[in-house]
């Protein structure tokens, strides 16, 4: 039987491969951090199952949320996509 886990696998999964097309997008000059988010995302959601078997500690985790949200430090970037485009 499928377990759920394995969602939260392909998830982390597709998100890491977010984070490496994120990287080679040259023409995006905040490309590290969008990469960086990404990549965090992925290991959390990879990390999750070792926290639920209780394999590892979940601060790991909840320091890899804050630093991604302290690195963002608030602002919110603007996106330089138009309908024109």
């Amino acid at each position: 039987m499928i377990k759920v886990e394995w969602f939260y696998w392909l998830c982390g999964i597709l998100f890491l491969i977010i984070a490496v097309v994120r990287m080679r997008d040259r023409d995006d000059r905040k490309r590290f951090g969008s990469a960086a988010f990404w990549a965090i995302l992925a290991f959390c959601f990879g990390y999750g199952t070792f926290v639920v078997d209780k394999t590892a500690p979940a601060l790991v985790e909840g320091v890899a949320v804050l630093s991604s949200e302290a690195r963002r430090g608030g602002k919110e970037g603007r996106s330089r996509w138009s309908p024109d485009h």
